[in-house]
């Protein structure tokens, strides 16, 4: 669960503090556990780089669920997550500048298209690290449209909105670095020794989410919607007015026109004041 969100100082994702979106809502975006949160505005306003700085936030932008990964201080990306106050000093900070209000709850996300580790292709997905989850992807997708692909995937998602099949903690994907908090910096009889800044960043992270567990669950979606017929999509935005919000918070990034001709059923949040107005308007 978050209740609001607020990126000062912050570069992890490029544009996000800049945009449209964080401009409008200058003390943070605010988020509601009552109704499901679905964010619009313009192409360009900010929506995808605040859902991808969310699933950063809970862990979920490899595996889609919250997971820790040795990726989030290996990959080409991580150099950007991470921030040190002193060159030579011990201190890292992961996502310097985001401040979030929340109980960490483990996370699913959601975006059309989205290959386990975050790789562009199944196969280099199996080939570092993410054999099991590319299978089940594979066979979820083979020889299917685009979206009959989505609504393959998006299954899980339907029933996680109504609480079902959430999980319940994070989990570890590639992951070497041990569960238990470490203090890196005492001694350990042998000497102070050589500890390399991967080491540190593991224990960063892990000092972050150790009270992770036992938080309540969020649905991240970033435009869902994609690829799918009018009925299917229907389907999906029934299936998030119903959702069971004692059970599981919703945020969902969207370019349909539903939530908007719907409003009593969602918390809108607007990038641009007036944008809902102005479709509504243009519709006539």
């Amino acid at each position: 669960m978050i209740t609001k969100l607020l990126a000062a100082g912050f570069s992890g994702v490029p544009y996000l503090e800049s945009s449209a979106l964080m401009r409008k809502h200058k003390a943070g975006v605010a988020f509601s556990t009552d109704k499901p949160n679905v964010i619009v505005g313009p192409n360009g306003s900010g929506k995808s780089a605040l859902m991808q700085s969310l699933a950063l936030r809970f862990l979920a932008h490899f595996t889609g669920s919250s997971t820790f990964d040795d990726k989030y201080i290996t990959s080409s990306e991580a150099k950007d997550w991470w921030s040190k106050d002193r060159e030579w000093g011990y201190d890292h900070t992961w996502l310097k500048g985001l401040t979030c209000k929340t109980d960490n709850g483990p996370t699913v996300y959601y975006r059309p298209g989205h290959i386990p580790g975050n790789e562009p292709s199944i196969t280099h997905a199996m080939m570092t690290g993410y054999f099991d989850e590319s299978k089940a992807y594979a066979r979820l997708v083979e020889n299917k449209s685009s979206g009959e692909q989505s609504q393959a995937v998006m299954a899980g998602i339907l029933s996680a909105l109504s609480g079902k099949g959430m999980p319940s903690s994070y989990g570890y994907k590639n992951w070497r670095f041990g569960k238990e908090p470490i203090d890196l910096r005492a001694s350990n009889g042998n000497g102070w020794g050589y500890r390399g800044s991967t080491e540190y960043q593991a224990e960063a992270l892990k000092t972050v989410y150790e009270h992770a567990n036992g938080g309540l669950p969020l649905i991240l979606m970033d435009e869902p919607e994609q690829s799918l017929d009018a009925r299917a999509e229907a389907t999906l935005w029934s299936a998030i007015a119903k959702a069971k919000c004692a059970r599981v918070q919703v945020i969902v990034a969207t370019h349909s026109l539903y939530p908007l001709l719907h409003r009593d059923k969602f918390h809108v949040i607007e990038s641009e004041t007036g944008f809902v107005d102005s479709v509504l308007a243009l519709m006539g």
